[in-house]
C-alpha cells in the first residue's frame, strides 16, 4: 500500500514544481519590465536636462553675439574718431627765367603762395556715415517732471511715483524709512540704536580679519552708502579686482582696503 501512495505524491509535486517555474518567471519578467520602464524614464530625464542646458547656452551665444556687434560698431566708432587729419596740397611754385621785371614778379607770386594751400576734402565713406550717424543725439522720452514727489528722489534725481505714504524708491533703497517727506520736511526714520550698533560692531569685526566674497558683498550691502546708492558698483568692482591682481593672492580681501574703497 505504500508504493501507490508514494507514486501519488511524486506526480502531485511534477505540476507544483512546474508552477513554482512559471511564477519564478513571470516574476523575473516583471521586474525587467519594471527596470526597462525605469532605464527609459531615466533616459528621457536626462534627454530633458540636456535640451535645458541647450537652450541656456544658446541664449548666452546669442547675447554675445549681440555684445560682440555692438564692440565691434564702437570699435569702428573709435577708429573713426582717431583717424588721421585731412591732407593739405599745396600749389606748385612756377620757376621762370625771362626777364629781372618777371623775375620779381615771380618772386612776389612765389612769396603769396606758400601761404596758399587748398585743402583736399576726401569723400565720405560709410564708416563716416556710420560715424556721423552714431553720434547723432538721441530723442529723450518726453515726460512731465513730478513736482510733487518726495524731497529724497530729487535730491538722487530719480522719478518719483507719489505713492503715499512711502514711494517705491524709498522702500527699496531705505530699510528704515516709514514716510516719505513730500511737505520738503526730514525724513521720519524709525530709531534702531540697537541694529545700528550691531551693524557697526560687525563691520568692525570684519575689518580685523581677511573676507572672502560673500563676506565683501555683504560688508557693500551694510555700508550706509549702499543704502543711499552712493556707491559706483562698476568703479568699485574694478578697483577690487585691481587689488586682487596686485596683491597676486587667493581670494580673501583686507576688511580695512574694502571699507576705503567703499
Amino acid at each position: 500500500m505504500a508504493a501507490p501512495n508514494s507514486t501519488a505524491d511524486f506526480g502531485d509535486m511534477i505540476p507544483r514544481a512546474g508552477m513554482d517555474r512559471k511564477d519564478r518567471n513571470r516574476t523575473a519578467q516583471r521586474n525587467f519590465r519594471q527596470r526597462q520602464v525605469q532605464f527609459v524614464q531615466d533616459m528621457e530625464d536626462g534627454i530633458g536636462l540636456l535640451q535645458n542646458k541647450r537652450s541656456l547656452l544658446h541664449a548666452n551665444n546669442e547675447l554675445l553675439r549681440s555684445q560682440l556687434d555692438n564692440l565691434k560698431i564702437e570699435n569702428e566708432v573709435l577708429q573713426a574718431a582717431v583717424a588721421k587729419p585731412t591732407s593739405i596740397f599745396i600749389f606748385p611754385q612756377p620757376v621762370s627765367t625771362s626777364s629781372p621785371e618777371s623775375d620779381t614778379s615771380t618772386a612776389e607770386y612765389l612769396q603769396s603762395s606758400r601761404r596758399a594751400f587748398v585743402p583736399l576734402i576726401t569723400p565720405k565713406t560709410s564708416r563716416d556715415v556710420k560715424h556721423n550717424h552714431c553720434r547723432q543725439p538721441v530723442p529723450r522720452r518726453a515726460h512731465t517732471k513730478s513736482k510733487t514727489g518726495c524731497k529724497t528722489c530729487k535730491l538722487r534725481k530719480v522719478k518719483c511715483d507719489e505713492t503715499t505714504p512711502l514711494c517705491n524708491n524709498c522702500a527699496r533703497h531705505f530699510t528704515n524709512l516709514r514716510t516719505c517727506d513730500f511737505d520738503e520736511l526730514d525724513h521720519t526714520f524709525v530709531d534702531l540704536p540697537a541694529n545700528n550698533l550691531v551693524d557697526k560692531q560687525n563691520r568692525q569685526q570684519l575689518s580685523k580679519r581677511p573676507l572672502s566674497v560673500e563676506e565683501v558683498w555683504h560688508l557693500l550691502q551694510s555700508h550706509p552708502r549702499y543704502l543711499l546708492d552712493r556707491i559706483d558698483l562698476d568703479r568699485f568692482a574694478q578697483d577690487l579686482r585691481a587689488l586682487v591682481l596686485s596683491e597676486d593672492k587667493a581670494l580673501s580681501f583686507d576688511g580695512d582696503q574694502v571699507l576705503a574703497l567703499i
